[in-house]
């Protein structure tokens, strides 16, 4: 046991700090993830495919007509399916490969044509001239505000003239709600056989820090197995239409909604959801 490691995995983290690497990209969790995507008796990792149907249906209305849409954070496609089998080129990218492959099965057994990449959006080339540009369930609030800026000028340089970027981000009430959650969890759990994050038997640590001044809050879980510890650390910031209009869009002009379905915006709604244009 390296000692010396579990003392530094177990401290609070720099505010969105990677850990010992991307959650989505390590080839066990991933697949493992893979699966709660599908689940639709929980939202952990996808909304419901009952929703996420109101949402295709929301965005295919955005446009007069299909045209090129590029899915960032796509996991294992659902919105990409649905979308493309409404007529839209669609272009999918995800970090994680097994979704990936997944995806692509997907879009073959349906004979849908759909280019679906492995790639880290933060950094991953984008194809240029689209339509709608979607990142959906709250993915833009995961990451550090220079991430974030950094990914939305891509961004505008990857949409088209009059193209729309859609994304949705979680505002504080629903942020509250999921920090109180956290705190409440187990602080350590032994498994003694094969579980989420490990195939062998593992200790997995767990801290919740709240960042009040960046809105952000973190989750911590650290993996000790045998020979090696890991930590993995999973980042939640809330917005509301101020932030979203001085931080993500400025500039931009956006039209306001509670959700991707479309749904009215109201003082209690816990999401908020953006269609922003840029004027040329």
């Amino acid at each position: 046991m390296d000692w010396k490691a579990l003392d530094t995995a177990r401290r609070k983290p720099r505010p969105f700090s990677p850990g010992t690497g991307l959650f989505w990209s390590d080839p066990y969790l991933a697949s493992h993830v893979v699966w709660a995507h599908l689940d639709d008796r929980t939202d952990d990792a996808s909304r419901t495919l009952a929703r996420i149907e109101k949402e295709v249906a929301w965005i295919n209305s955005l446009l007069p007509q299909p045209g090129r849409l590029l899915d960032l954070g796509c996991g294992v496609g659902r919105h990409a399916q649905l979308l493309a089998e409404k007529g839209w080129n669609v272009t999918g990218v995800d970090a994680s490969v097994p979704s990936i492959e997944f995806a692509r099965q997907e879009a073959q057994d349906a004979s849908l044509s759909i280019d679906f990449r492995v790639g880290d959006i933060r950094s991953a080339r984008l194809p240029q001239n689209q339509d709608i540009i979607l990142v959906a369930y709250g993915t833009l609030a995961t990451f550090s505000p220079a991430e974030l800026r950094r990914l939305i000028d891509r961004c505008r340089r990857a949409l088209a003239p009059r193209g729309v970027l859609v994304f949705d981000v979680f505002r504080q009430s629903w942020w509250k709600k999921q920090l109180l959650t956290a705190q409440k969890g187990l602080p350590w759990d032994v498994v003694t056989d094969e579980g989420f994050w490990s195939q062998e038997p593992h200790l997995v640590l767990t801290r919740t820090d709240a960042y009040p001044v960046l809105r952000t809050f973190g989750r911590t879980f650290v993996v000790v197995e045998t020979d090696r510890v890991r930590r993995f650390c999973l980042w939640y910031r809330w917005y509301d239409r101020s932030h979203i209009q001085d931080e993500i869009v400025p500039g931009a002009r956006v039209d306001w909604f509670g959700g991707l379905d479309g749904r009215r915006l109201t003082s209690s709604s816990p999401w908020i959801a953006v269609a922003a244009r840029w004027e040329e």
